[in-house]
Formats: structure tokens, C-alpha cells, sequence
């Protein structure tokens, strides 16, 4: 997962750009991991359509689910060790 901690640290725009993309990339990626390991259908959908996450080198070719199938298909990633939260959005849609 992110870790926040170590990026509230640095100073405001201390990063260059080949830095923050590298940056993004990697929180990305371990992102990306994260839900390959503790959802089931992420995992299902994942490996039937895109490459192993690990062996992926740019983030053009990292799993991309679009946020519809997290709603209409009630998708969750779930890690029984971190306590969590759900959050409902109100206005993205037309019901």
C-alpha cells in the first residue's frame, strides 16, 4: 500500500517529473497487487484478461477495471489484518 507517511516528508514539489512518474508507477502497481491478492473476482478478471502484475514494466499495461463494475457488480477487496471502511458517493450517477 501507499505509504503516506514517507510522502508527507518530503517537501512540496521536491520531485521531478520522471520521479513522480516512477513514483506513481510503483503505488500503482503495489495498488493493483493488493486487490489481485484479496478479491476473488479481481483476481478472476485480471488474470483472464491482463498480463501477470509483477512481470508489468509501465503502467499503460497494469489492470484497469472501470468504476462501473466496483458499483453495478458490488466488487469488493477486503484484507481481514486492516480495518476498513465503505463509502457511499452521491452525484456520479442518475440513481
Amino acid at each position: 500500500m501507499i505509504e503516506y507517511n514517507k510522502l508527507f516528508l518530503k517537501k512540496s514539489f521536491s520531485l521531478n517529473h520522471i520521479q513522480k512518474k516512477k513514483w506513481f508507477f510503483e503505488n500503482i502497481k503495489s495498488l493493483s497487487q493488493f486487490h489481485y491478492n484479496n478479491s476473488i473476482e479481481y483476481k478472476k478478471i485480471s488474470k483472464s484478461i491482463f498480463q501477470p502484475i509483477n512481470k508489468i514494466k509501465t503502467i499503460e499495461k497494469l489492470p484497469f477495471f472501470h468504476v462501473s463494475l466496483f458499483k453495478n457488480f458490488n466488487l469488493k477487496t477486503k484484507n481481514n489484518k486492516i480495518k476498513t471502511k465503505s463509502y457511499t458517493s452521491s452525484g456520479t450517477t442518475n440513481s
